[in-house]
Order: C-alpha cells, then structure tokens, then sequence
C-alpha cells in the first residue's frame, strides 16, 4: 500500500504483474516447477530445452547451472553442446505449457514432490528462530 502511495498505482501493477510472471499459474511460471520438482526419475533438478531459453538468457539450462554456477546464463548453452554425454539421456522439460499441465493433472506429482535434504543445515532467520 505504501509503495502504491508513494510511486503510484502503475508501480503496484508493475510488482503485480511481476509476481505473476515470475511465480504465476503463467508457462514463464513453470520454471520453478521445471528446476526443483522431481517429474522422473530422482534427479533434483532438470532443465527445459525449449525456445523460451532464447530470450530468457537460458533460465532453462538449470541442471547445467548447478553443474557450473559460474558459468553465464548466455554460455550454459555452449557448455552444453560441448559436454553432450553429462545431459543426454536425463529427464528435460521440452514445454512450459506441458509442465504446468502435468503439474495440474497427474496426482503424483506435488507440492511435495520436491527434494529435500534432512542433513540440510538450517536456514538463520527460519521460522524456527521466530
């Protein structure tokens, strides 16, 4: 509220339309869906190959940035190309459009469906700490 009486209403659309994009029932959504939930398989994380990588500096290439986080985006694809035997033949998203759906629609996959380290160190500010 105070944002929209200081900088405006536009700037209340602007974070609005932000969060929907980014975290919305949207295919460009789907990335959080895609990186961090299992669909097949154990791996706990996958990648997308698709077109929207064109213009998101490959925001789907997500195995491979955990692979080489210091990698740039625009570069993961070349990575790739030149290490073919580490990511062919491994579960990939080829749809945001389809990994909503199958989200929605297949009941083994869920909010729950994601990986989870018990021997994951605890987070300082957790809502254990409140």
């Amino acid at each position: 509220m105070i944002v929209g009486l200081i900088l405006g209403p536009g700037a209340l659309v602007y974070l609005g339309l932000s969060s929907y994009f980014s975290l919305g029932p949207h295919p460009t959504g789907a990335h959080v869906l895609q990186e961090h939930f299992v669909f097949e398989g154990d791996s706990e994380t996958t990648s997308y190959y698709g077109p929207i990588n064109a213009i998101s500096i490959n925001l789907g290439l997500h195995l491979e940035h955990h692979d080489f986080p210091n990698v740039p985006g625009q570069s993961l694809a070349q990575l790739r190309r030149m290490a073919p035997k580490f990511y062919e033949g491994r579960f990939c998203h080829r749809s945001r459009l389809a990994t909503m759906w199958r989200f929605i629609t297949d009941p083994r996959i869920a909010l729950d469906t994601r990986v989870i380290h018990a021997d994951a160190p605890a987070r300082p500010n957790s809502q254990a700490a409140i």
